[in-house]
């Protein structure tokens, strides 16, 4: 753990990164769960750590004394309380509280023990107060607090391991469980709607067997024009890259598109590099589907392929349907960033459904991971 010496340093050295994660948890933490984790990791510290060989917070604060305490403490040292004032005292000048003049604290003994005892103010007492309710709404102070604190910047780096952050790797149970129970608060507010292309997807993906069985229904219902009888043919003879190309990008009726989704993934090592550069540039409704439907079903996990190119794929829709592909097949780590991409289509698309992709996205995963 850091040395009381050298905290102020590590904490400057790791200030962006510091205030980065200080919004993450802002946007993503279960307040509850996180003043769990606070309280978890502060009793876990404190019982092996000796204050007494610290004490920055008693040599870098302003200690205000309570005016309620003022006689209290001036028994406690044996004086009067207009000299107790008078000796360690002064006013402030914003708000009239009495503060102690001196910085290291007057009361702080040379090894670590401070001479009011247990009638030190209540704020020292509880100091650095990670152990404190509503710890999602005292985030910013918390960064001042790491800079004084060893307790607390190890707490700090501890609940980023816990949340996966900045390092790639994935939650820690503790860190799951908080986002989680954030993103069940989050889809609350939001409206999923089915009839919207992400919604149809999604069930469709979900419950497969209810879109056989109308795929199966029609086939026995309703007559195969020549078109289709034509299409049927070209999806069955198709075995180029430009064949398959063109064909996702294709209208046809839905017993035709799952024989063509079906053949997609057959091909998916052929078709696999040509599907994703193309991905990035076309904006056709009908290849997006289809590439929707490959990438959500493909053998190949493409999660780490959509993050790391998403800001070069040219069409919205296209990204709001890789946005349910990561709900499909990533883990938790990607909430955050559909979450951010709900609001990022709600506030620039406010005419369109595109935000829907990232609310199907996180509606699956959660239930993927709660069940």
């Amino acid at each position: 753990m850091v040395s009381p010496k050298e905290v102020y340093e590590e904490a400057k050295k790791r200030e962006d990164e510091n205030l980065l994660f200080r919004n993450f948890l802002k946007a993503n933490a279960d307040e509850k769960e996180l003043d769990k984790q606070f309280r978890r990791l502060h009793n876990e510290i404190f019982s092996g750590y000796d204050c007494d060989k610290c004490r920055n917070c008693c040599k870098e604060y302003d200690i205000i004394i309570p005016e309620q305490d003022l006689e209290r403490d001036a028994k406690k040292l044996g004086m009067k309380k207009n000299v107790f004032i008078s000796l360690f005292l002064e006013r402030d000048k914003d708000d009239g509280s009495y503060v102690v003049r001196k910085k290291p604290c007057f009361f702080l003994e040379p090894d670590g023990k401070c001479v009011l005892g247990n009638c030190r103010p209540k704020e020292c007492k509880e100091y650095p107060y990670t152990n404190q309710p509503e710890r999602l709404h005292s985030l910013y102070n918390m960064l001042e607090t790491i800079e004084v604190c060893p307790v607390a910047f190890e707490i700090y780096e501890r609940l980023k391991e816990e949340y996966g952050f900045g390092g790639g790797s994935s939650f820690k149970s503790e860190g799951s469980k908080s986002i989680i129970k954030n993103t069940k608060d989050f889809l609350k507010h939001y409206k999923l709607i089915p009839t919207s292309a992400a919604g149809i997807e999604a069930v469709s993906f979900m419950m497969p067997e209810i879109e056989e069985m109308v795929i199966k229904k029609a086939e026995d219902i309703v007559k195969m024009s020549d078109e289709d009888l034509a299409c049927e043919k070209m999806i069955s003879e198709a075995n180029t890259k430009e064949d398959f190309f063109k064909l996702m990008r294709k209208p046809m009726k839905g017993m035709n598109r799952s024989k063509l989704r079906k053949r997609l993934l057959e091909n998916e090592e052929m078709l696999m590099p040509l599907i994703k550069q193309k991905s990035l540039k076309n904006g056709q409704d009908y290849f997006i589907e289809n590439a929707f439907y490959f990438f959500a079903h493909a053998e190949e996990d493409c999660c780490n392929w959509i993050m790391s190119n998403y800001n070069d794929f040219r069409n919205e829709y296209m990204k709001s349907m890789l946005c349910l592909v990561l709900g499909i097949r990533g883990k938790e780590d990607v909430i955050p960033f559909l979450k951010s991409q709900v609001v990022r289509f709600i506030l620039d698309y406010p005419d369109e459904l595109f935000e829907q992709g990232p609310l199907y996205g996180m509606d699956i995963l959660i239930e993927r991971l709660d069940g």
